[in-house]
């Protein structure tokens, strides 16, 4: 049955006739079975019932599956059964919460494709190393590839292969598909576009002077950005004009979620195409004819944004109007043919004119090099990070849509976790009635990857062996770029605190009464944190980027006994550095 916590859920029972038109549905051999999950322990299992219901056994469901915390089951009406996985961690957003399909296949597996391209997009003529890799057949058949490249200006050629090359001369958006067969006759397949005619745009961010892994709160980073297209041309050469690119530099709150933040760069995004549009405007004749708030020879924008403000179907014939001119629409006067602008930009001229319905307060502008103080907002805990991001979104073509680039670089909170950790040899994790990452060999390390010291003069590790999950503790080496070597220092022994828990709590909290009950009543996590070590370990010496590891050392240690857990390391800055 395994161990951890005991957290068994109810979930279906298995009828062959709720799914009479599947031919996916399960087989036979589980009709009447209750497939129950387990929370804690990671499983599922099929429960066989007598007629009335009674137990009569029990068997592993998919025993080489790991079920990360599966909280509920349900079969689809095709007969597939979805399995909902809340994740690891308790009430807080879970990389690994999830929902699996598990369908019944009876007979030869289908190929599992992998189609990829070593490019997405470029100026033609375009190059590409297709390639199949990753591309498995779990009945071991011989495989054939067929790819086709289509586009919508008439081309398609067909190749044949795992991995072909092609080159695409003419600019437009094309379609990659792979049909992947095997000896058995079942195929499978996989697409993705590509854009031939417009090269990316190149953006660099680099941190001048400044931690580059670590964020500390009010203080100054030095930087520099350079954005360039193929295409556009650069900021340095005046083709891309500074208030072209998107500058986000923003505290994310403990627990973010890149994606979440990424959205909330949507607005300014949005603002920066504004800005372009109304850069084209004020590079053209348009304001010779129209103002922004008041009439002149033509309406206002405003007085246009307003009539067209839900007229989607208008909005695009405002932007054909602006290419090839009008007579009549507004007045007597005609309005003057732009056949120089291309779609995209005239569209970019309706955006500005329609974004004037909701106008938003112009968001404060970062420059593209200069000192930037990081801080922390009020009401945040100080635990979060700092994101620095740039994007930039090229002009396109009439033939091929604009292609948008971003650098982010995420400043880390200088405390970080045991389960942040990049690589790792001996661990074992805990959910219950805590979170606990445990040490469980001697030599069993934990690895952080390309951490700049720069400015650093201390780590605080806090780490702890429990008498509750029977450590018997030991000392940990810090090691730079590999486990053994080279050798920063060793830290003190960190060793099992023999304590009677409810005596300490009853002791605690005479104490806490005594006192008035000032501050928060002490608790079993008051108590247990009595065990734990904060050691300090110097590293002022240490300069530049390096492959942080923390070893754990007990040569006493047996096969499957827990050494310790580390909980934390913090990394401090030295006071010249402030």
């Amino acid at each position: 049955m395994g161990s951890a916590g005991r957290s068994a859920t109810g979930s279906p029972v298995f009828r062959q006739a709720d799914f009479p038109e599947s031919d996916k549905r399960f087989p036979a051999y589980y009709e009447g079975k209750w497939l129950m999950t387990e929370f804690m322990r990671g499983w599922i299992i099929a429960v066989t019932m007598d007629e009335n219901g009674d137990y009569v056994s029990m068997e592993p469901f998919l025993p080489n599956e790991n079920f990360s915390s599966a909280i509920d089951m349900q079969f689809s009406p095709g007969g597939d059964l979805y399995v909902l996985e809340y994740g690891s961690a308790w009430f807080r957003g879970n990389e690994n919460a999830q929902i699996k399909r598990v369908q019944y296949n009876g007979g030869n597996r289908i190929p599992i494709i992998q189609a990829s391209a070593d490019k997405k997009a470029g100026a033609v003529p375009l190059e590409l190393n297709l390639s199949s890799e990753g591309t498995l057949d779990y009945d071991n058949d011989a495989l054939s590839y067929q790819w086709t490249v289509s586009s919508e200006n008439g081309f398609s050629e067909s190749l044949e292969g795992p991995n072909p090359k092609i080159t695409l001369e003419e600019a437009g958006m094309y379609t990659v598909n792979l049909q992947v067969t095997d000896s058995e006759g079942n195929s499978n397949e996989q697409q993705f576009k590509v854009t031939a005619g417009n090269e990316p745009p190149s953006i660099a961010l680099e941190i001048v002077e400044g931690n580059q892994s670590f964020f500390f709160p009010d203080n100054q980073l030095s930087y520099n950005i350079k954005v360039a297209d193929k295409e556009d041309g650069s900021v340095t050469d005046g083709g891309i004009k500074e208030e072209e690119v998107a500058v986000n530099f923003d505290y994310a709150p403990e627990g973010f979620d890149p994606i979440e933040i990424a959205q909330n760069h949507v607005s300014t995004d949005e603002w920066i195409t504004l800005s372009k549009g109304k850069s084209l405007i004020d590079g053209s004749d348009c304001l010779s004819c129209h103002r922004v708030d008041i009439r002149s020879i033509g309406p206002s924008y405003q007085e246009v944004a307003a009539k067209y403000k839900n007229d989607i179907q208008g909005q695009k014939v405002i932007a054909q109007r602006i290419i090839n001119g009008s007579v009549g629409i507004r007045g007597e006067h005609a309005m003057s043919a732009h056949p120089d602008l291309g779609e995209q930009d005239a569209a970019l001229i309706v955006d500005y004119i329609m974004g004037l319905n909701d106008p938003e307060q112009e968001i404060e502008k970062v420059p593209l090099s200069g000192s930037y103080t990081t801080s922390v907002p009020q009401k945040e805990n100080g635990k979060g990070s700092y994101l620095l991001r740039v994007a930039y979104t090229d002009k396109g073509t009439d033939k091929v849509q604009p292609l948008t680039s971003e650098k982010i670089i995420a400043l880390r909170n200088p405390v970080i976790t045991s389960e942040e950790y990049d690589e790792a040899n001996g661990i074992k994790l805990f959910i219950t009635p805590r979170r606990s990452l445990k040490m469980e060999k001697d030599g069993g390390w934990l690895s952080y990857k390309n951490i700049d010291f720069t400015g650093i003069s201390e780590m605080v590790i806090n780490a702890e062996a429990s008498t509750r999950t029977q450590d018997i503790g030991g000392v940990i080496e810090v090691h730079l770029d590999a486990p053994d070597d080279p050798l920063v220092t060793t830290t003190e022994e960190i060793a099992p605190l023999e304590i009677d828990f409810r005596a300490e709590l009853q002791r605690l909290r005479s104490e806490w009464e005594a006192g008035g009950k000032k501050g928060p009543e002490p608790s079993f996590r008051t108590v247990m944190a009595l065990s734990q070590k904060t050691i300090p370990v110097d590293v002022q010496d240490v300069n530049g980027f390096h492959d942080l590891y923390l070893v754990v050392k007990n040569p006493n240690a047996k096969e499957g006994q827990l050494l310790m857990q580390i909980n934390t390391v913090e990394f401090k800055q030295s006071s010249e550095s402030l």
